[in-house]
């Protein structure tokens, strides 16, 4: 592939076109704005398709089997891209624009991916059904009587669309230890949470008063909430847990092996990680932190990836994932009640 941005212009020029897949529809709408506006001596044509992270993977997945044309980009959760790069089908790209990046926010062995941004996610709760001062301040106080029927979660043991919650759930193991977790999860169960299969619908039903608390959920304006601000019953606020460290998951981006337009995906890729587009994210996307050192969001953490956050997943938790899947069924997550709109 051209070894410079001037060949990879070139190359681009004549490829024409740019084709991403992503499960971030604000975001991936602002980066092909910006995209296109830099680069309008290309006349590039972008073309997208938005939709859950699981669905995005399976169409990739078919798409390649099928050996028909498939997205250039994608841009899901990290948890995903580590998947797709273990089962081979993203290219290793060594972008120079990583050369800063901490090497905990891309795959600084195989180059295959990157955090494009950093979400914090945390449990949160509908600050209309339940005063301040009546917040549990500890994990355990989740688990309380009170609360039974109380609390949306995004299923654990089945993913037609997203998996956030289940690595949430491996990353409190991480750090409270195995014999702490595992009472947790069965004094969680007696509280019989609901469990919804999208996240973004769970987030709803806890924004218009169906639930007190959801576990967990992305602490952006866009996952709390403010879509429904219009409504009487008000917002979604995070829970201060003084026994749980705040959590972060990446968002990522990587190049698809069989990407019919590469030099323009590199392209692309780089972009969204150089300071311009990393700045720009940083001030128009609020929750969105982006990953690249030294760039400065508008929200109340800009470096969420300091000392103190919980990193998740990670390696040893994407290959546990069927263990684990068997592990909570056999708990009772699978039995839960549905959520129903």
């Amino acid at each position: 592939m051209p070894d410079s941005e001037d060949a990879r212009k070139r190359a681009s020029g004549k490829e024409g076109t740019l084709v991403v897949y992503a499960s971030l529809r604000g975001v991936l709408a602002d980066a092909v704005k910006a995209f296109r506006y830099k680069y309008e001596d290309l006349n590039l044509h972008v073309s997208y398709f938005s939709s859950h992270p699981v669905p995005i993977y399976e169409k990739v997945k078919a798409e390649v089997k099928a050996g028909i044309p498939t997205a250039d980009v994608v841009m899901m959760p990290q948890y995903m891209l580590m998947m797709m790069a273990k089962e081979g089908l993203l290219k290793s790209y060594e972008s120079p624009e990583l050369r800063i990046f901490p090497k905990n926010l891309y795959d600084s062995k195989n180059h295959m991916w990157s955090a494009m941004a950093v979400e914090p996610t945390g449990v949160v709760y509908n600050n209309t059904k339940i005063k301040e001062s009546e917040l549990p301040t500890s994990l355990d106080g989740l688990t309380g009587s009170r609360w039974v029927g109380k609390t949306a979660l995004q299923s654990v043991t089945s993913f037609p669309e997203g998996k956030m919650a289940f690595y949430y759930l491996l990353a409190l193991k991480r750090h409270l230890g195995e014999r702490k977790w595992e009472t947790f999860l069965k004094d969680f169960l007696k509280t019989k949470p609901v469990s919804y299969e999208c996240l973004l619908y769970m987030t709803h039903m806890l924004g218009i008063g169906q639930h007190v608390f959801g576990f967990p959920a992305t602490l952006r304006k866009q996952a709390m909430g403010d879509d429904f601000a219009h409504m009487r019953e008000g917002g979604v606020q995070p829970v201060p847990l003084m026994d749980v460290p705040p959590a972060a998951i990446c968002r990522t981006a990587g190049i698809v092996k069989k990407a019919p337009h590469p030099a323009t995906a590199e392209l692309f890729f780089d972009f969204i990680m150089s300071s311009r587009w990393q700045a720009e994210m940083g001030r128009n996307l609020d929750g969105m932190v982006p990953a690249r050192p030294g760039i400065v969001a508008t929200y109340w953490v800009s470096q969420p990836m300091a000392e103190g956050f919980l990193h998740y997943p990670n390696e040893k938790e994407v290959d546990s994932e069927k263990e684990y899947v068997k592990y909570f069924n056999d708990l009772g997550f699978g039995k839960l009640p549905r959520g129903k709109g």
